[in-house]
């Protein structure tokens, strides 16, 4: 019986460590569950093909902001692609598919970070400005719609001439 009391003494060591490693699996699982949830979460409020906002998220935050804020001046813009169905029916699902995730991208790259993009209806986007003036508004309303214009088309001409090259081999 003396030659096996050592195990005793590691018996106490072997528990030790791996209570360690359990607890670092526990830690390990919920770390990764939270990074999880935060990418379900964003899935959940975030439109596929645009990346901007969908529309459920979208109206939960300006109403968020409205009841929170009732008297802070903010900019409400609704966004309506002219001759998108053209598009669609010209070049196909694929090339409207290109001009929405486009026009997302450009959206998100415009405007500020804390403004609220979301998509709220096939062709039909809406942006809300918080802490803006007089003179914001009218700035951000005129030029940067003649901007967005701009940038959708040449990215757009690219990839329709791209398209129906593939399209036609």
């Amino acid at each position: 019986q003396n030659s096996y009391s050592f195990i005793k003494s590691y018996e106490g060591i072997f528990m030790s460590v791996f209570c360690i490693l359990v607890l670092l699996l526990v830690f390990y699982i919920i770390h990764n569950n939270r990074i999880r949830n935060e990418e379900l979460r964003h899935d959940a409020q975030t439109d596929g093909l645009t990346g901007v906002l969908n529309k459920r998220t979208t109206e939960a935050l300006i109403n968020e902001i409205l009841e929170q804020r009732p008297h802070e001046k903010g900019t409400f813009i609704i966004l309506d692609v002219d001759k998108f169905k053209e598009v669609n029916d010209h070049y196909g699902h694929a090339v409207g598919d290109i001009v929405l995730s486009t026009l997302g991208q450009t959206l998100r790259n415009y405007f500020r970070e804390n403004d609220i993009i979301g998509r709220i209806g096939g062709d039909e986007f809406v942006i809300y400005m918080c802490k803006t003036t007089a003179e914001m508004d009218i700035f951000f309303s005129k030029s940067r719609i003649v901007l967005y214009n701009d940038d959708i088309s040449q990215e757009c001409r690219h990839n329709i001439i791209y398209t129906k090259h593939i399209m036609h081999e």
